[in-house]
């Protein structure tokens, strides 16, 4: 809707956009979970951080150039927002619930990963409200 309205992007666009932000967390989480456990073995934290703030960068550079920003440079920080951001988001979830299902029974990891899952989810939905309210 904002890209639309803002930039004029029609649905086809807007749909690139998505579709770039999908690929590049694909990309990010095989090359950062490479990159995880080859520099830093079980800690994962180092990695993390870092793309947590590359990503908030990236959001600083939406917000700051929101109405200058070209139709390639949204494409391709989409692109490098989903390799940073989302890319984590996976593997913070996929860890955690490998780390919980090592140390609790076998049986329990969906139950586990339904839970944390659930509950990022219901942020996710609370926050759109809060949003919502808010606009």
């Amino acid at each position: 809707m904002y890209l639309k309205e803002t930039h004029s992007f029609d649905n086809q666009k807007i749909a690139n956009v998505m579709s770039l932000y999908e690929t590049g967390t694909i990309f990010g989480t095989v090359v950062l979970g490479l990159l995880s456990d080859k520099n830093e073995g079980a800690r994962r934290s180092p990695t993390a951080i870092t793309s947590i703030s590359i990503a908030v960068l990236i959001s600083l550079s939406f917000v700051v150039f929101y109405d200058s920003y070209p139709e390639t440079l949204w494409l391709i920080s989409m692109f490098f927002y989903g390799f940073f951001l989302g890319s984590i988001h996976h593997m913070i979830c996929v860890t955690i619930t490998a780390d919980l299902g090592r140390s609790h029974s076998k049986s329990a990891t969906s139950t586990i990963t339904g839970i944390i899952d659930g509950i990022g989810s219901s942020g996710n939905g609370a926050g759109q409200v809060f949003l919502g309210g808010m606009i």
